[in-house]
């Protein structure tokens, strides 16, 4: 994905900052948000203490269904996010994160995203089971997802393929 256009970008549920990190060491014109449960931000304010991008990095503690999702992002990251809540709790999430955000703002969720009968591919498929049994989530497909766009305020843009199992589905703010 090319963040050129973007200004600042949140990464929600962003963990010690996998995903920003790299992004935002590729495009030095961007600033970060880390958005991430309170007993996680100290962790990850430890891992980019050392980091050279981790100044351009802004660690927010909260939850993203109960505390404000900070404001002024024109890129916002869930990546492996989804696939720890079910269909209805991730239509909240995306009603939620629409309400925060101007028209134009692009939202990227990253995971394991299947075909319309979640057989395919198959290790999305199998994961599925350990994301029930384990969090109470499960993997969606494609189809799934523009579906969530369209009932939040969202424009399906495009499906780009990562490495490995997991692909980046790409919405615009409406």
């Amino acid at each position: 994905y090319d963040f050129t256009r973007h200004r600042k970008v949140l990464d929600l549920g962003g963990g010690v900052g996998e995903y920003l990190v790299p992004i935002l060491d590729r495009y030095p014109q961007l600033e970060g948000t880390l958005f991430e449960l309170p007993s996680v931000t100290g962790v990850a304010k430890d891992a980019l203490a050392a980091n050279p991008v981790g100044s351009r990095i802004n660690i927010v503690a909260g939850d993203l269904f109960e505390d404000a999702i900070p404001e002024d992002h024109d890129a916002l990251i869930l990546a492996n996010v989804v696939h720890y809540f079910d269909h209805a709790r991730n239509l909240e999430l995306l009603r939620r994160i629409r309400e925060r955000v101007l028209a134009g703002a692009r939202v990227l969720l990253v995971d394991f995203w299947t075909n319309p009968q979640h057989t395919e591919p198959l290790f999305a498929a199998l994961v599925a089971g350990e994301f029930l049994t384990s969090v109470g989530g499960d993997v969606f497909s494609e189809e799934e997802a523009k579906g969530w766009f369209r009932e939040t305020g969202w424009e399906y843009l495009q499906t780009i393929p990562l490495e490995g199992p997991i692909s980046l589905v790409v919405g615009e703010a409406i």
